[in-house]
């Protein structure tokens, strides 16, 4: 049955809207941590967005790996095929087990090794160090979590995951406002109390998504020991194929984000710790644009799914109309915020706040570009199974563009700062032309499940 043009975006938004929430909640977190880290100054504000970039890197692992899972789950849900949404989600969540309890030994002992690629200051080192160390504890938690509500996501039913992340919100800020200030008769842990409010919070999660699968979920009841050891030939090759490119899209362009960390944190605490303000900024402004594109890949999936491929197409070209929208607000908040950011960020040296007014005007325009690069490869490519050429699109334009020669203009020519902050942010420009030119050749529009 078509479905009208409003209509469409009135169910879109029901969508659009939970997923953007999640995206502020997550984006929250990251702004509590900044505003309760401003005060003891560049050296923490550093450690902890430093400390940080792996555990965002392996985040984004799970998130692709789950992705992978929906680019099949939303097709099946689309013909109403419940057993073999069970039976992927059990191969997707031993995978993301498998993968974060690695990560979490090598990050726990290897962790003042990782921090020295980061930063050359020896109390950046010393205090993401720590940081680290207590975060990767977090990692089978979190790869259990995503998992699990990726998949609800992936049948539409989304205020389950939103009542979770907000539940976990309030915990993760909780915590660290008695954590790292040092309340109700606990000594202040500064950075460390940060990553302990961190741990705890993903921890509850867990434990959320547990009690929910077993009392509350409509759908099916997920039997996490049995389950788990899921065993099927086919469905572990379709899984394969299309989610093994999207883990390694998102680790490589996390690892990309996180290349750019480190060439900035190597220029100097005043460099890094403008920048940690401005990743949190862009993060805030992007989720409505991360919301569109997480929607289109549910929406468009569910399509493919019930073989209603004409319709698919014009669902595209609704969602990336969309995707402008959420572009414009998105840019538009950071320039609006900008602002008052500088207003309240006296703590930080002069030069630091310098290079800070100066990367929130580019990231605004790079915002802007991306909306429409996001929803093209983690929406429309991934929903049809095209998630090869979105691997090529996202990860080769950034690592060979704005990394390479990000990297060359800082170390061999010695680039001022802002130019520099340019080159690394250049990806979303020079990947907009392809990303449209794939899309409009229709060749993600497919039914992978048949």
């Amino acid at each position: 049955m078509k479905v009208s043009k409003s209509d469409f975006y009135r169910r879109a938004l029901f969508l659009i809207i939970p997923l953007a929430i999640q995206n502020l909640i997550n984006a929250a977190v990251q702004i509590a941590d900044v505003i309760m880290l401003k005060p003891l100054g560049e050296v923490a504000l550093s450690a902890a967005n430093l400390g940080g970039q792996i555990p965002f890197i392996i985040n984004l692992a799970f998130f692709g790996l789950a992705s992978g899972m929906v680019v099949l789950t939303a097709q099946f849900w689309g013909k109403q095929d419940l057993d073999s949404i069970k039976r992927t989600l059990g191969i997707a969540m031993r995978s993301a087990f498998i993968i974060s309890f690695c990560c979490f030994v090598l990050c726990f002992i290897f962790a003042g090794q990782i921090m020295k690629v980061f930063s050359s200051d020896a109390r950046v080192i010393a205090e993401g160090t720590d940081y680290l160390r207590i975060l990767s504890i977090s990692f089978c938690f979190t790869s259990i979590t995503m998992t699990y509500l990726c998949l609800m996501r992936s049948l539409q039913r989304v205020k389950v995951s939103t009542i979770i992340y907000i539940a976990s919100l309030f915990i993760n800020i909780g915590c660290n406002y008695v954590l790292i200030n040092g309340k109700l008769g606990l000594p202040a842990l500064g950075v460390t109390g940060a990553a302990v409010g961190t741990l705890i919070a993903r921890v509850c999660e867990t434990v959320m998504v547990l009690i929910y699968n077993k009392k509350l979920n409509p759908v099916f009841k997920f039997k996490f020991l049995k389950d788990i050891r899921v065993r099927d030939s086919k469905l572990g090759r379709d899984f394969l194929n299309y989610s093994l490119p999207v883990i390694i899209n998102e680790v490589l362009w996390s690892a990309g984000m996180a290349a750019c960390s480190a060439i900035l944190g190597q220029l100097g605490s005043a460099v890094s710790g403008a920048f940690s303000v401005v990743s949190v900024t862009r993060q805030l402004a992007m989720v409505l644009c991360l919301g569109v594109a997480n929607a289109t890949a549910v929406v468009l999936g569910n399509d493919l799914g019930r073989g209603n491929l004409q319709e698919a197409w014009i669902n595209s070209k609704r969602l990336m109309f969309l995707s402008l929208i959420a572009g414009i607000i998105g840019a538009g908040i950071v320039i609006i915020a900008r602002g008052p950011i500088m207003a309240n960020t006296q703590n930080l040296s002069a030069e630091s706040r310098e290079y800070l007014s100066f990367m929130l005007i580019i990231v605004s325009i790079s915002i802007l570009l991306q909306s429409f690069t996001c929803t093209i490869i983690v929406g429309i490519l991934r929903s049809g199974g095209d998630t090869k050429i979105g691997l090529i699109l996202d990860v080769g334009v950034l690592w060979f563009g704005g990394v390479l020669f990000g990297a060359i203009a800082a170390f061999l020519f010695h680039a001022p700062v802002r130019v520099v902050f340019c080159i690394l942010m250049i990806d979303e420009l020079l990947k907009l032309g392809p990303c449209i030119w794939r899309w409009l050749g229709k060749k993600w529009v497919k039914n992978v499940t048949v």
